[in-house]
């Protein structure tokens, strides 16, 4: 059979949206603001059907569905994350703590990734010279057919 050139692009574009849909109807997470006490947010998010890895890796690409609550008369418009974790959840447990220079001195950074009975912990910060640092620390729980994601957010 010989394609004429004309179709080519339309039957690359009907590959390619086949091919990806694996990966939009994995991504039915759901994230949603559980409470505010002092300096601590905690968020709470659902991952039906994925693994760990795959929750870990929609939640750090921002892949998820989240309404974003009003809390002290301030939109809360995303769920803050560390930009220092890996995008993939790493297959054992892992520490790693590491410097960058900035305006004040250096930033000082860490991110441990425990794994423990089935779920992983992840708990990262950092701070610089100038002001107090910030932090999370994530569980990732199977919890029947889906992941319960618990996010904290520490920021001071």
């Amino acid at each position: 059979m010989k394609l004429r050139y004309s179709a080519v692009p339309a039957l690359l574009a009907a590959v390619f949206a086949t091919a990806s849909l694996p990966a939009a109807a994995r991504s039915q997470m759901q994230c949603r603001h559980v409470q505010r006490e002092g300096i601590e947010s905690t968020y709470r998010c659902e991952a039906p059907g994925a693994t760990i890895a795959q929750a870990y890796a929609d939640f750090q690409a921002r892949r998820y569905r989240y309404e974003a609550p009003v809390i002290d008369g301030v939109r809360e418009e995303e769920i803050y994350q560390d930009g220092y974790l890996p995008h993939t959840l790493p297959k054992r447990s892992l520490k790693r703590e590491g410097t960058e220079p900035n305006g004040c001195g250096g930033f000082r950074y860490y991110y441990h990734i425990t794994r423990h009975n089935g779920g992983v912990r992840v708990k990262s910060g950092g701070g610089d010279d100038c002001v107090a640092g910030d932090g999370t620390e994530t569980r990732y729980e199977k919890r029947g057919g889906k992941i319960i994601i618990t996010h904290k957010v520490f920021a001071s």
